[in-house]
């Protein structure tokens, strides 16, 4: 369900029907009312455990990119201390 109502899907259409000219609303009545398609139950744990995948590899991906960033960041303090020391 959290994945459906964060899809681009959703919440373009959601965006296209809310009310307000200030400041732009979707209200419970609307909510209500909205349509949530369920597909069968073998086919959501389907898309279920992908989307678990993918987010797995993304934290895992994510993890490697601050690493090798704080890897460049020593690396950029160490030859700042070598050019200022005259090492270089």
């Amino acid at each position: 369900m959290k994945h459906y109502l964060d899809s681009e899907f959703v919440i373009a259409k959601m965006m296209q029907e809310a009310k307000g000219t200030t400041q732009k609303f979707v209200g419970l009545g609307y909510l209500r009312g909205f349509p949530i398609r369920v597909p069968p139950l073998g086919e959501q744990l389907e898309i279920a455990e992908g989307l678990d995948r993918l987010s797995a590899e993304s934290q895992r991906l994510e993890s490697i990119y601050r690493e090798k960033l704080a890897a460049l960041e020593e690396l950029r303090k160490s030859l700042l201390n070598q050019a200022f020391s005259g090492k270089l």
